[in-house]
């Protein structure tokens, strides 16, 4: 999957820095479909094919690692997960297929503020506000009402 778009790159553009923006403008989500990285991009710059952004579930296990940061979109390209082994019937199986790094196609651009509320809420267990999940929803509806057979991602097996 190509994680920047030509359209993403124009919204960078005119988005600009938001290095000043204690609240900055998420423009894209990427994530790991195996784990619980993501990354949250708030500025772009093509000369580089690099993100600065938020950068969070690297280390599940202590969120003190989320960090602001840099990170290369090539390098998220590179990224291919392997499934793991498999044993059936005293078998080993290694599946051939991989999974790479994923932008959410859903996401839709959110001051960073929201993005932690929902996050902390959802961690804790607390309601999302139903306006909240009324957008996701709506924009997934939109969203799968515009998927055809002809531009499904393909899988390689």
């Amino acid at each position: 999957m190509k994680l920047i778009t030509e359209e993403l790159k124009q919204r960078f553009a005119e988005v600009g820095d938001q290095s000043e923006d204690e609240n900055p403008l998420v423009i894209a989500k990427f994530f790991d479909p195996m784990g619980s990285a993501t990354w949250y991009a708030t500025e772009y710059y093509p000369e580089t094919n690099i993100c600065f952004g938020y950068v969070s579930g690297l280390v599940p296990e202590n969120p003190l690692c989320d960090e602001w940061g840099t990170f290369s979109i090539d390098e998220l390209e590179s990224v291919r997960i392997r499934f793991p082994k498999i044993i059936w019937r005293n078998e080993e199986f290694i599946p051939k297929a991989t999974l790479a790094i994923e932008r959410d196609l859903h996401f839709k651009e959110t001051r960073f503020d929201q993005i932690l509320e929902i996050r902390r809420r959802l961690e804790s267990g607390k309601d999302v506000p139903d306006t909240i999940i009324k957008e996701r929803i709506d924009a997934l509806e939109k969203d799968s009402q515009d998927m055809s057979k002809d531009n499904a991602p393909e899988i390689e097996m």
